[in-house]
């Protein structure tokens, strides 16, 4: 029965939970405007084009994320087909082994129980269940192979063949977001300095991997560098990288206090063990900081770099902070866990005040956050399910119509360009605004415009627009020129003076 005590239990049973989260109603929500359908539409083109190294939306050439999320999503439409289930495969996939790899993380630094509290507290916060895995996104892989690298490095101290896989890890990150598998290197060098082991960073093992990872990603960059030269250069390396971090690319202005209320929006659940434990964390007797335990130091490195990394771009969204929150996980999960042990902990911190008033604000701390759990729990429940009706009748309302237009006819659309448009309909699509919509001269028969129900529906239809096909607060219209229009009816008239004259 030895066999049973080497098995990672808790790293099984944080995979169960995480799979009964994460897979709970995956593909009832229909995918969201921006990202979700851009991607899912980018991987479909990618399969009926069969060129892997060329990502396209539109038929254009796509640079603005490097491939690997499009590759997997790709390999799900050619397993499971399209579908909404199988566009978000890949995250939930890799938001299971998140999970799994933080739980193992924990109990490497802290014990086997305070691995799988780490693994199932991870599970609450709000931007790891949306942008961390149930969403596809980039931001899933990344963070994946982010703590896979880590976790090989703080393996690879007692064997160091694991700091193969450091380096590995990092170019699979560098396939999954650019720029940002820096993270777990910065990481990993900081510690070293800290603690004094440099010699991990020489090991033959950390310096293969590392340039078999460069290796790794250096064929797919190579060729976009060699194929579209500056295209690719000022599209990725300058506007999706650069840009982002002097000037707000993508969002409207927001201060540093967006990241204030955002964080204690996602950490109100858990708020007092945040102050509680940090309050504590403090005010162990250990004084010289550069003497911390190498747990707590690995772990402070990790959070500390999160935090400038996600701080310092000036365009800010919510999931930017997703990086925090691992580290934030094994960071009071480890003090809690040192507060409660009787004996001297693996740790090693000691405390002043005595043992039975730690336990005492651990238990009315712990009490606190289970009163704030179930309202945390149902609001987040309701984040997931949300989408707005205006976007289920929209996409309803192309499933249907789809087969019935011509697939040599772009489809025309009021408002900025949408990718669920293009993924809903399979139909190339072009974006005017109402002004522009209702002044364009149809060149081919029919004519197809996607249009909200109001007073521009009745506009067009005066015009001489038929509805195809109606769901919602969406209507489909068909248009076929009044030059043609009346060249049918002349013909018609034609004919029957021709029949009379017979």
């Amino acid at each position: 029965m030895r066999w049973l005590q080497r098995i990672p239990w808790e790293c099984v049973i944080a995979a169960a939970l995480a799979a009964g989260v994460l897979f709970w109603r995956l593909g009832e929500r229909p995918l969201l405007d921006w990202d979700e359908a851009l991607y899912a539409q980018i991987a479909r083109e990618l399969v009926e084009r069969g060129s892997w190294f060329e990502l396209t939306w539109g038929q254009e050439p796509y640079f603005k994320k490097p491939p690997l999320l499009f590759w997997a999503i790709a390999w799900s439409y050619s397993v499971f087909g399209v579908s909404e289930w199988a566009t978000r495969l890949p995250s939930v996939l890799c938001g299971i082994g998140s999970v799994v790899l933080v739980t193992a993380l924990g109990s490497r630094l802290f014990g086997r129980c305070a691995g799988l509290w780490s693994g199932m507290l991870l599970l609450t916060f709000y931007p790891f269940l949306m942008h961390g895995s149930r969403q596809s996104a980039t931001d899933s892989p990344v963070l994946f192979f982010s703590l896979l690298s880590l976790w090989c490095f703080w393996c690879g101290r007692s064997a160091p063949p694991f700091l193969l896989g450091v380096g590995g890890a990092f170019g699979a990150a560098l396939l999954a977001k650019g720029i940002v598998a820096l993270l777990p290197l910065l990481v990993v060098c900081c510690f070293c300095a800290w603690a004094g082991e440099r010699q991990h960073l020489r090991s033959r093992f950390f310096l293969s991997g590392l340039v078999g990872g460069i290796l790794l990603a250096l064929p797919w960059y190579s060729y976009q560098v060699v194929t579209y030269g500056t295209s690719f250069l000022r599209t990725f390396l300058w506007e999706e990288t650069l840009t982002r971090l002097v000037t707000t690319y993508d969002a409207a202005f927001r201060p540093w206090s967006f990241y204030l209320a955002t964080f204690w929006a996602d950490v109100s659940h858990c708020l007092p063990l945040v102050v509680g434990f940090t309050a504590l964390f403090l005010s162990c007797r250990s004084g010289d900081w550069l003497a911390l335990p190498l747990a707590f130091r690995f772990v402070l490195c990790w959070l500390t770099l999160a935090l400038c990394v996600t701080l310092s771009p000036q365009t800010r969204h919510s999931w930017y902070l997703l990086p925090v929150y691992p580290p934030l996980c094994l960071f009071l999960v480890g003090v809690g866990m040192n507060v409660w042990r009787s004996s001297v902990p693996v740790a090693g911190l000691s405390w002043r005040c005595p043992r039975l008033f730690r336990r005492a604000a651990v238990g009315v701390m712990l009490l606190w956050c289970l009163l704030l759990l179930p309202g945390h729990v149902r609001w987040i429940a309701d984040s997931l399910n949300w989408i707005e009706d205006i976007y289920v009748d929209r996409n309803a309302l192309l499933q249907e119509v789809r087969s019935s237009l011509d697939p040599n006819v772009p489809l025309y659309a009021v408002g900025s360009p949408m990718p669920g448009v293009v993924f809903y309909g399979h139909h190339p699509a072009v974006f005017l605004a109402e002004e522009e919509l209702e002044t364009i001269e149809a060149s081919v028969t029919p004519l197809y415009t996607l249009v909200p129900v109001g007073p521009l529906v009745e506009r067009m239809s005066a015009r001489g627009f038929t509805l195809v096909g109606q769901r919602g607060t969406w209507c489909l219209l068909s248009y076929v020129p009044v030059i043609e229009a009346e060249a049918e009816a002349q013909k018609a008239v034609a004919g029957e003076e021709l029949t009379d004259a017979l």
